[in-house]
């Protein structure tokens, strides 16, 4: 491990200190006296450099502790947000749960004898916890769509518009406005649904992206000498997947400007 170097200034005051008692040692002309200020400076010097490796060994073991800490946080935090994301009992919470779990093994996967596996998490670690807050974000707003496609209900609108056409269409005046709305709606809400597979297979991309990932680095733990080869696969696969992410970030921001019209 290559040590840190000490910064210069540390040394300064104490030098200065060394330099001003030895003026005053001279200046003195009484050679008890001088050597018990040269004592007295020496002293006063060690204390200054042991006082300034002190509180610089403080601020670096807080600077490791604050940088520890944010890439602590940096991992769990995505976790946090898909692991709030499970609890629910719908059809999207086997494929959180297994991306949950192959993101944390991921996420935490030890790679201490693995130079190889390191280089690799190293590269994609970055896209494991894109995903796992792609997949966090996903399902909430499928469950928000959801939740307003039941309470407004599609087949119950399509009725009305229905309903309204046949009125107008057998002279009843004054109803066009009603259903100019009642049709934009209803074209919203179909929108949303057709939107709602778009987004439970974005979720499937990211769940057999990580199970990929994480079998390409057993892989590669067992073989590194094919490690190249290796990395080209998750290259392909992390391609692909990002047509199908964005795909479905377009379904996902499509709904949410429908539930903003209402």
């Amino acid at each position: 491990m290559e040590s840190k170097k000490i910064p210069k200034q540390i040394y300064w005051v104490p030098a200065a200190i060394m330099v001003a008692a030895m003026f005053v040692a001279i200046d003195l002309e009484r050679p008890p006296l001088s050597i018990a200020v040269l004592i007295a400076g020496a002293a006063l010097a060690y204390w200054a450099v042991r006082t300034g490796l002190k509180n610089r060994m403080e601020k670096e073991g807080k600077a490791a502790a604050e940088t520890g800490a944010a890439a602590e946080a940096a991992k769990e935090g995505p976790l946090k947000k898909l692991r709030a994301e499970t609890g629910m009992a719908d059809e999207l919470t086997m494929k959180l749960r297994s991306i949950l779990d192959t993101g944390d093994r991921l996420i935490h996967y030890d790679a201490e004898n693995s130079p190889v596996v390191a280089e690799i998490l190293k590269a994609y670690s970055g896209f494991v916890r894109d995903y796992l807050e792609g997949a966090a974000d996903f399902a909430k707003k499928y469950r928000r769509a959801k939740a307003f496609i039941k309470s407004t209900d599609p087949n119950s609108l399509a009725l009305e518009v229905q309903t309204l056409e046949k009125r107008i269409a057998d002279g009843e005046k004054g109803l066009d406005k009603m259903l100019t709305e009642k049709k934009s709606t209803l074209h919203r809400l179909e929108g949303m649904v057709s939107n709602q597979p778009v987004i439970r297979n974005g979720l499937e991309t990211i769940q057999a992206t990580l199970e990929s990932l994480d079998a390409s680095i057993a892989e590669a733990e067992a073989d590194p000498g094919r490690q190249k080869e290796i990395m080209d696969q998750i290259q392909l696969t992390l391609s692909s997947t990002a047509t199908a992410i964005e795909k479905t970030l377009v379904a996902v921001s499509s709904n949410d400007q429908a539930i903003k019209q209402g």
